[in-house]
């Protein structure tokens, strides 16, 4: 694209300044604003200096914005960002995800005539868009904060699609994240056991469905140990059937223990056979006594 007026020029000039008024520490709001609309007016004068200007001005605004953003604007950067996936190289699938996501910030957002007109290869990826739903996973904010997700306040993050981000707290913007589909959910959404699983502010229930989670870790917890512990006790009856099988065995053809009496040639030999018995038994009693330890830590720890 190349500038096809007077006025077009004016925007080139008008984008660059901003650029560079953005770079000087200019967050607010009405910079934003005034980065996407010149954006917008370039590509609709198919002035792509004036575009990639605009688009560049934005993105910095962004990326230190301190207030908190509303939907109609969430909506036109990522309209921006649809517009840019267009432009050679295309990505369209790209575009089609921006449009979902700017959908999904305002409910009245529509590309206008001038950036997507009708029969227009954009207009058919704003279309393909709104068969779109979203795929969601969990954010969890840092303790005192609150999240918005393209600005909205929730919880969630739709990972098929781009989302703006935003940590709040007291009121004051503290973070302001544009996390395309293939980036991670940031280091500071990794629940820790300090942090809440879910942000009771945010979600009704919240406290119900934590106590829930608590619950079943317990009782997770509490499952290795009742295995543990009827494993040991069938260890420990089988060693007692082991030592008490030998213990027939040995006295089967001679009485009663106090009525034997051994050639010396015998002896020997069954004092080992004595010997390896009464080690089973001790076994068997060691492995009881473990048992019971695990099977009262399994009752412990379970919640009824």
């Amino acid at each position: 694209m190349a500038p096809s007026s007077a006025r077009t020029t004016l925007i080139s000039l008008f984008a660059l300044t901003l650029s560079g008024t953005a770079r000087a520490g200019a967050c607010g709001l009405e910079a934003l604003t005034l980065a996407l609309d010149a954006s917008f007016d370039a590509y609709a004068e198919a002035d792509l200096d004036g575009f990639v200007s605009g688009r560049d001005a934005a993105r910095r605004t962004l990326a230190c914005v301190d207030e908190q953003l509303p939907g109609e604007s969430v909506a036109a950067l990522h309209q921006l960002e649809a517009l840019d996936a267009y432009l050679p190289p295309r990505n369209l699938e790209r575009a089609v995800q921006s449009f979902h996501a700017a959908r999904m910030a305002s409910a009245a957002f529509a590309p206008s005539e001038a950036l997507a007109p009708e029969g227009n290869l954009l207009r058919e990826q704003w279309e393909l868009s709104r068969e779109r739903i979203d795929d969601r996973v969990p954010l969890y904010p840092p303790r005192g904060h609150r999240l918005y997700m393209d600005g909205k306040a929730g919880t969630v993050r739709a990972v098929n699609r781009p989302v703006i981000v935003q940590l709040v707290t007291g009121g004051e913007v503290t973070e302001t994240l544009y996390l395309p589909p293939t980036a991670l959910s940031p280091a500071w959404s990794i629940p820790t056991q300090e942090a809440p699983l879910v942000s009771s502010a945010a979600t009704p229930g919240a406290d119900r469905t934590d106590r829930t989670n608590q619950t079943d870790r317990t009782d997770r917890g509490a499952l290795p140990l009742a295995v543990s512990a009827a494993g040991a006790a069938a260890i420990s009856g089988g060693l007692w059937a082991l030592a008490l099988s030998s213990r027939g065995d040995l006295y089967a053809t001679r009485g009663a223990p106090t009525e034997v009496t051994l050639p010396e040639r015998h002896r020997e030999a069954v004092e080992g056979n004595r010997a390896t018995i009464n080690t089973v038994g001790y076994a068997a009693q060691a492995t009881a006594i473990v048992a019971a330890g695990l099977g009262a830590g399994a009752l412990i720890t379970w919640r009824w």
